[in-house]
C-alpha cells in the first residue's frame, strides 16, 4: 500500500517533466516565429561609414538621416545643417568608395541644398553642406536629387554677401577629380548618379571647355540622362563640339530630342570663334536630315532653321 501511495506522488511530477520537455521542443523546433520575423517588421537600423581621400563608402539601413549626417560629419569634417523635421527620415543606400557628391546626391534626393567648401592651397575641400538655407541665399545653381538646369545658368556666381572669400559654393566649382566625375558618367548603373556626375562636370572652373565630357551624356542609355546633357549644353556659354553633336543628334528617339538639339546646332554657330566651313555643312547636313523626320515638328522646326540661318 506505501508503494502505491508514493506512486501516486511521483506521477504528478513525471507530467510536470514530460510536460515541460514538450514546450521546450515545440518553441525550438515547432515554433514559426522562433528564426523567421513576422511579417511587416522594419528591420533595424544598420550603419558602418568610413572615409578616404575624398571618396567614401556607405552600408545604411532604416538609418535616421540625422544619425548618418552626423556619423559622415565625423569622417569628413563637414558641417551639416538640415532642419529638425527631416532628421528622423530613413535612409537605406550602399555606396562603396564613391566621390562625396555623390553620396550627397544619394542622400538629398529630391531636396534642394547648398554646398561650401574652403580653399587650401591648390585645393577645395568640402567644409559644409546646408539644406535648410532660403532659396534665395543658395546658390543659383545648387547641387539636389534632380534634373539641377531649373536652378538656374550653370556657370552664375553666386551673391559675394553670400559667401566670403574663403568659403564659395562647390556648386559653381567642386573639388572632386574630374576623372572620377567621369568614370561616374560613364560607368554608374544609377541614372540619377550619372546626371549628378553631368551636374558635377558642368560646374567645374577648367582652363578648357568641359562640354566635350557633357556631350557624352548625350549618346546615354537612359532618357533622362540624355535631356539633361542637352540642357546643360543648351545654358552652357562655352561652345559644344558640332561633329560630335551632330553625330547623335539625330539618332534619338524622342522628337522633342530631336528638336531641341537642331536648335542647340544652330546656337554653336554663333559662340566662339568664327565656325569653319566644315561645321557649316554638318549643321546643315543635319537640318536636312530633319525635312525627312518622320515627326511633323521635327520637320517644321528643320524648315524653319533652314529658312532662317
Amino acid at each position: 500500500m506505501m508503494q502505491n501511495f508514493m506512486c501516486k506522488l511521483c506521477m504528478p511530477v513525471w507530467r510536470i517533466g514530460l510536460l515541460f520537455v514538450l514546450a521546450l521542443s515545440s518553441q525550438s523546433c515547432g515554433n514559426p516565429d522562433h528564426d523567421n520575423p513576422k511579417p511587416g517588421l522594419v528591420p533595424a537600423p544598420k550603419m558602418m561609414i568610413t572615409a578616404m581621400a575624398g571618396l567614401v563608402s556607405l552600408e545604411i539601413q532604416n538609418a535616421p538621416l540625422g544619425a548618418v549626417l552626423t556619423e559622415l560629419g565625423q569622417h569628413t569634417e563637414i558641417h551639416f545643417t538640415i532642419p529638425e523635421e527631416i532628421k528622423s527620415e530613413p535612409r537605406t543606400l550602399s555606396l562603396q568608395q564613391r566621390p562625396i557628391e555623390e553620396a550627397l546626391q544619394q542622400l538629398f534626393t529630391g531636396k534642394s541644398y547648398s554646398v561650401q567648401y574652403r580653399v587650401e592651397g591648390d585645393k577645395e575641400v568640402i567644409v559644409g553642406v546646408d539644406v535648410s538655407a532660403p532659396q534665395s541665399q543658395m546658390a543659383s545653381r545648387t547641387l539636389s536629387g534632380t534634373h539641377l538646369i531649373n536652378s538656374g545658368p550653370a556657370n552664375q556666381s553666386a551673391s559675394p554677401s553670400t559667401y566670403s572669400n574663403e568659403t564659395k559654393p562647390l556648386a559653381v566649382r567642386t573639388d572632386l577629380d574630374l576623372l572620377n566625375l567621369e568614370q561616374s558618367l560613364k560607368e554608374s548603373p544609377d541614372p540619377a548618379t550619372r546626371i549628378a556626375a553631368l551636374n558635377g562636370i558642368a560646374g567645374r572652373e577648367t582652363d578648357v571647355s568641359v562640354n566635350p565630357i557633357v556631350v557624352q551624356g548625350l549618346s546615354d542609355r537612359a532618357p533622362e540622362v540624355r535631356e539633361a546633357a542637352l540642357d546643360l549644353l543648351r545654358y552652357s556659354s562655352d561652345p559644344v563640339p558640332i561633329q560630335s553633336l551632330a553625330s547623335v543628334v539625330i539618332q534619338d528617339a524622342n522628337p522633342a530630342f530631336r528638336v531641341g538639339a537642331m536648335s542647340l546646332l544652330i546656337d554653336q554657330l554663333g559662340k566662339g570663334e568664327e565656325p569653319n566651313q566644315e561645321d557649316r555643312d554638318a549643321v546643315r547636313a543635319i537640318l536636312q536630315q530633319g525635312l525627312a523626320d518622320p515627326d511633323p515638328r521635327v520637320r517644321e522646326q528643320a524648315a524653319m532653321l533652314l529658312e532662317n540661318n
